[in-house]
């Protein structure tokens, strides 16, 4: 599964990483359990306490899809502080926020 890829990948790489980026399935509210889960664990470790994190909530152009407050709020995202964190639409239809998205990444890394 993909949400336990992502976490292997990270612990055979160097840690104390500045930001990180998780992609989440907004049509599959099924799975917000595990992505929740899967975020917590690596905002919880102490090499990445400092890291700023960016979800991409796919699949938005999907009738199917979950709206990002949802998401936010099944994710428990606001227990972390708030420009810790940003959550991003993408999609076919809605890719344009990626840009804008990576670029307040960039920013958060460089006020480090």
């Amino acid at each position: 599964n993909q949400c336990s890829l992502q976490l292997n990948m990270c612990k055979s790489a160097p840690m104390n990483h500045e930001a990180f980026i998780f992609m989440v399935d907004s049509s599959d509210p099924a799975k917000f359990s595990e992505a929740r889960s899967q975020i917590h664990k690596l905002m919880r470790n102490n090499e990445m306490r400092d890291a700023s994190l960016l979800v991409l909530a796919n699949k938005q152009g999907l009738p199917t899809s979950e709206p990002l407050d949802k998401i936010v709020e099944e994710l428990q995202l606001s227990q972390w502080p708030s420009n810790k964190w940003r959550i991003e639409s993408t999609g076919k239809v809605t890719d344009q926020h990626v840009f804008e998205s990576l670029d307040w990444l960039a920013g958060t890394m460089n006020d480090k």
